[in-house]
């Protein structure tokens, strides 16, 4: 759901969550995939095309989520893993505090 808040919004939210973690506690998430997060040699089908012209989309590129989780505050964020789906791919992302 991370994609469907405004920017200035997502930087909070997370700061919240580092906030309530203990310290050494680990945020794992997942959301859908931007167009920036597109795999070598892979065409989109007619619904991913859809999914990543939303404007909720455009800006949730794995290099836009992790640094948003890096201005919240958490550590070693990264991108850990993906699963392909029939309308589009979600990444699944981890940060410690």
């Amino acid at each position: 759901m991370l994609h469907h808040l405004p920017a200035e919004q997502k930087v909070n939210n997370l700061r919240e969550v580092h906030r309530v973690l203990k310290p050494g506690g680990e945020f794992h998430m997942m959301d859908m995939e931007g167009p920036g997060d597109a795999v070598p040699d892979h065409q989109p089908g007619w619904v991913e095309r859809l999914l990543h012209a939303h404007a909720h989309l455009k800006e949730n590129s794995a290099s836009n989520v992790i640094a948003v989780m890096k201005e919240a505050g958490f550590a070693d964020a990264a991108k850990v893993g993906r699963w392909k789906r029939l309308v589009g791919s979600v990444a699944y992302y981890k940060g410690v505090r």
